[in-house]
C-alpha cells in the first residue's frame, strides 16, 4: 500500500502508524523520492512480489529486466538479470542499478526497451 496526505510527510505518517500499533514488526515501511510512504507486511517486499509474479508465469530472474527509482525498489533489482535505474532516481538505485536510463520525460523507459531489442525503435513514440 503506498500512502501519502497533504500535511504529514512519509515519517510523520509512519510515526501515526507506529502509535497505532502497526510497526516494523508487523510491516515494511519505506518511502519513496516523491514523499509517499510505502507499506508491506513484514517479509513482503516489490522483490518478494516479482518472484512470486516470476514463479507464477514460468519465467527465470535470468530473463527479466526491471525499472526503478526509488530504495523500495532495491529489493526488486536482486531478481532480475538487468536492473534499470531512471536518470532521475535516488543516488543509492543509481549505484546499485546496471543500466540507468534517461528521463521519462525524453523516452528513457522506450528507449531502455529499444537498447535491449525489446521494442522495436521508434515504436513507442510513435504509438503515443
Amino acid at each position: 500500500m503506498s500512502v501519502c496526505h497533504s500535511r504529514l510527510g512519509p515519517a510523520q505518517i509512519a510515526a501515526v502508524l507506529a502509535r497505532a500499533g502497526i510497526g516494523s514488526r508487523q510491516a515494511l515501511l519505506s518511502w519513496a523520492a516523491d514523499g509517499v510512504l510505502n507499506v508491506a507486511p513484514a517479509g513482503v517486499s516489490k522483490g518478494t512480489g516479482v518472484t512470486r509474479a516470476l514463479a507464477h508465469l514460468g519465467i527465470v530472474g535470468a530473463e527479466t529486466i526491471c525499472f526503478g527509482d526509488a530504495h523500495n525498489d532495491l529489493p526488486m533489482f536482486s531478481r532480475v538479470a538487468v536492473a534499470v535505474a531512471v536518470a532521475n532516481a535516488h543516488q543509492d538505485v543509481l549505484a546499485a542499478a546496471d543500466v540507468v536510463a534517461d528521463s521519462v520525460g525524453n523516452d528513457g523507459f522506450a528507449r531502455t526497451l529499444e537498447k535491449f531489442g525489446i521494442i522495436r525503435p521508434g515504436s513507442a513514440r510513435q504509438s503515443s
